[in-house]
């Protein structure tokens, strides 16, 4: 029986984001997804331009899926 794990969101303004990591994240304007990195400089997303806020947005770390898979 294989178990389901619900993905562990997180919130970029209160939990950093980690750099050279690959993320999903959604995009609260519009409810869209996507893969992207976290730009320390600009502290943003790079699929965000660099005038936008953090606010609302939420990260996944695509490598945490691989890890305790065999749980």
């Amino acid at each position: 029986m294989s178990k389901e794990k619900e993905l562990k969101w997180r919130c970029p303004i209160n939990d950093t984001p980690p750099e050279n990591t690959e993320m999903l994240v959604k995009n609260p304007h519009n409810g869209s997804y996507n893969i992207t990195n976290y730009r320390p400089a600009y502290g943003i997303f790079t699929c965000q331009s660099k005038s936008e806020s953090m606010y609302g947005w939420k990260y996944f770390v695509i490598d945490d899926l691989n890890q305790n898979k065999d749980e």
